[in-house]
């Protein structure tokens, strides 16, 4: 998500990471590189156009601050800016994670429609999975009577939740009629917090359409009209985003399909360009990669900034490498989804991907966790007392045979000398010897070059020294 424009802004700042000094032109030919590569990752004349100015402004009114580094500060501003820019606040003023949904028990609706092909249907079964989570009943609307197929994967979304469905429709029943008889339903049925409807696409407005929708809108009364975008249109459902919103003033927007998004084109644009706040972001097809929108987090990830490091980093990071902390880290990582889809999270990591090919990564951390699991602590602590027969045992334990416990062994080794090598050195001299890491089938072996900031204390987060 998002590499090629966390490349290509780093590429456009690298020329300044190093100086001790610059000046405003320094400033001013960085960002317009910085404008330049907005451009190119389908971002919005008008946002660069913008964003670059306000950072010009900001860099220019900031007061210098002995504590920080030209380059901290810069950076710092950037950050800032994109935050701003991609700002929480709505046209109501309600908080972007916020659905606004009823707290006196009576029914909440929200009501989803959605660019063509964008993954509406199944972002409500992620929005319900996500209500459902939390504690909310939930009731889900088949109401996009354009799509025959879009009811039938209501109904199995349905299923798989074991969330009710409604999808009862007559011949001549408009979106709306359905609707309206899905509210009586969930009312009657008394254990019901929330109704999702999905309702049908528009890629073009007509009179028809327009009125479906208006007379749904006005009767239904939903807490919150969310619009589904494809990420991967870019400026095209931004365009369509804001001629919706014009006619309909929806409350939200939902990225969809950001997994595959490494522009960031809508991200950028959306909020500046329609008015309206992203809520949510589908990073993969699964009904549980659906996350809440955090630009600061987002800022960070176009800035290639990862989050601060783990008790089990820290550990790391003094050169006490063991196999309880590699186990350790693996859970961590396992607890944030697929392996593949952990890796694509790094900046830079998405050429590793490319590079596993056909191999399943989560399925080798199962067998490594395995293993691991097998030895005694003193083992852990301690593998090179594993010798020919504790590997037969551990290789017994772990269902697997003596040579896969070797070959973990001899890779262990290796990333423990490597760490250990790396505790005494800098953040750049890590990020070069990292590259070496390539050879245990981890890590992409040629890495791109990547920004490397280093906030001081008051920032609210490090830069990941592993």
């Amino acid at each position: 998500m998002l590499e090629s424009l966390t490349q290509s802004l780093a590429d456009a700042l690298k020329p300044l990471r190093w100086q001790s000094r610059f000046t405003q032109k320094d400033i001013a030919d960085r960002l317009e590189a910085v404008r330049l590569a907005l451009l190119k990752e389908d971002v919005a004349d008008e946002v660069a156009r913008i964003l670059t100015d306000r950072i010009i402004d900001a860099t220019i009114c900031r007061q210098v601050r002995k504590s920080m580094d030209p380059w901290q500060q810069l950076l710092r501003v950037i950050y800032e800016e994109l935050f701003k820019m991609m700002g929480q606040i709505g046209m109501q003023g309600v908080d972007a994670q916020s659905l606004n949904l009823r707290t006196d028990g009576e029914l909440s609706i929200l009501l989803l429609c959605g660019h063509p092909e964008s993954g509406t249907t199944t972002t409500c079964g992620k929005l319900a999975l996500k209500l459902k989570n939390n504690g909310y009943r939930l009731m889900l609307v088949a109401a996009d009577l354009q799509n025959p197929a879009g009811v039938e994967r209501v109904q199995a979304i349905g299923s798989q939740l074991d969330v009710p469905v409604y999808c009862e429709a007559s011949r001549n029943d408009t979106v709306f009629d359905v609707c309206y008889k899905a509210r009586r339903a969930a009312r009657v049925a008394g254990n019901v917090d929330v109704l999702i409807l999905d309702t049908s696409g528009r890629q073009h407005m007509d009179s028809k359409w327009i009125s479906n929708f208006t007379r749904t809108k006005r009767h239904m009364r939903p807490r919150q009209v969310l619009y589904v975008c494809d990420a991967t249109t870019s400026q095209a459902g931004v365009d369509t985003a804001k001629i919706i919103h014009d006619y309909h003033k929806l409350d939200g927007v939902i990225l969809t399909k950001m997994d595959v998004d490494a522009h960031g084109g809508a991200l950028l644009s959306m909020k500046h360009m329609t008015g309206m706040p992203i809520k949510f972001l589908g990073v993969g097809e699964q009904l549980d990669q659906f996350q809440e929108f955090d630009p600061h987090r987002i800022a960070k990830r176009m800035l290639g900034i990862v989050e601060k490091p783990s008790a089990a980093g820290e550990t790391m990071r003094d050169g006490k490498f063991t196999l309880d902390t590699f186990l350790s880290t693996m859970k961590q990582m396992k607890k944030r989804g697929p392996m593949e889809e952990v890796m694509k999270m790094i900046p830079g990591m998405g050429a590793a991907v490319e590079a596993i090919g056909d191999m399943n990564p989560d399925d080798d951390m199962k067998q490594i966790e395995g293993i691991i699991q097998s030895m005694t602590p003193h083992e852990r602590s301690n593998p090179d007392v594993i010798d020919i027969s504790r590997r037969r045992r551990i290789a017994k334990g772990s269902g697997v045979d003596p040579a896969d416990v070797n070959k973990l062994l001899k890779d262990f080794g290796g990333m423990q000398g490597m760490m250990s090598k790396m505790a005494g050195m800098s953040i750049r001299e890590r990020m070069w010897e990292v590259k070496e890491l390539g050879e245990y089938r981890l890590f992409n072996p040629d890495p791109p070059d990547e920004i490397e900031p280093e906030f001081d204390d008051d920032v609210e987060d490090e830069m990941d020294d592993e």
